[in-house]
């Protein structure tokens, strides 16, 4: 009869073999049920459509990760952004507001929306909608940015829309004119697919 190390081994040798057919099974049904619940969730997806409506290149980044969750689902995702960027400057960097800014930010937007495999509609309303031209500009503005984001939404029919809250997440004046315009739209009319 072995003692001491010898028969811890041996027991050890054992034990591993049978831990490892076991993990072996383990893998291989845990595999097998996640590659039947991605394909349920694919299946699920498939053919749906979500969009996601922003006042500014780069305020995606807050929903970037339900953006591509969805893309990876199956689900058609469309990232509408309306303001061109062109105000976008912080202390942080050495932007200047104007033409420039918006060259990049368009193309920062061209990249995230590849990276994110969404389809990305730019509107190229001015940031602010020229609410330094008071009434007269603003008003405008902000009016055909309605007609064109119900036209967008019509168009494409989603099922489910994203946009900033009332608050605008941060007290953004773009943010906030976006989020009601979209809330605006939604409830302006019934939408074919909300009747089921």
């Amino acid at each position: 009869m072995q003692t001491g190390c010898g028969l811890i081994k041996l027991f050890n040798m054992n034990i591993r073999y049978e831990y490892f057919q076991t993990t072996a099974v383990v893998t291989l049904v845990l595999s097998l049920f996640i590659n039947i619940q991605q394909t349920k969730a694919q299946e699920v997806e498939y053919g749906k459509v979500l969009m996601a409506i922003f006042a500014h290149p780069d305020d995606e980044m807050t929903v970037s990760p339900i953006l591509s969750k969805y893309v990876d689902e199956g689900a058609k995702v469309y990232l509408v952004i309306c303001t061109d960027g062109r105000l976008g400057t912080n202390d942080f960097t050495d932007h200047e507001a104007g033409e420039g800014l918006v060259a990049m930010r368009k193309e920062e937007m061209k990249c995230a929306a590849e990276k994110l495999g969404v389809e990305l509609i730019h509107l190229d309303y001015h940031d602010q909608l020229r609410a330094g031209e008071g009434y007269d500009g603003h008003v405008p503005h902000a009016r055909e940015m309605i007609l064109e984001l119900e036209g967008i939404v019509a168009d494409k029919k989603p099922d489910a829309l994203i946009t900033w809250g009332p608050d605008g997440g941060s007290t953004h004046m773009d943010h906030r004119l976006v989020g009601a315009s979209v809330t605006q739209v939604f409830i302006s009319k019934v939408w074919e697919k909300t009747k089921n």
